[in-house]
């Protein structure tokens, strides 16, 4: 169920695959779970749990659950 539709400072909305900086970090969003979008490696069976959300995987393999977009987050590309 879509709660909400998350964006970036922006404005742009939010997609699994897109490449930002989180905090200075190149990172991907791997997966958002207010609009059902998941990278082949990350399924909603595994991560719908934790309700309105996405997750970003910094480049050194850390995992970051967002609940909202904040300033620390800039789209760098598309998916």
């Amino acid at each position: 169920m879509v709660t909400k539709q998350q964006r970036y400072q922006s404005g742009e909305d939010v997609h699994a695959g897109d490449v930002v900086r989180y905090d200075g970090v190149s990172s991907v969003i791997v997966l958002v779970n207010d609009s059902g979008e998941y990278l082949p490696a990350f399924t909603a069976a595994d991560w719908s749990y934790l309700g309105t959300g996405f997750l970003v995987q910094q480049e050194d393999g850390t995992l970051i659950y967002l609940k909202d977009t904040d300033e620390d987050l800039e789209l760098v590309q598309r998916a």
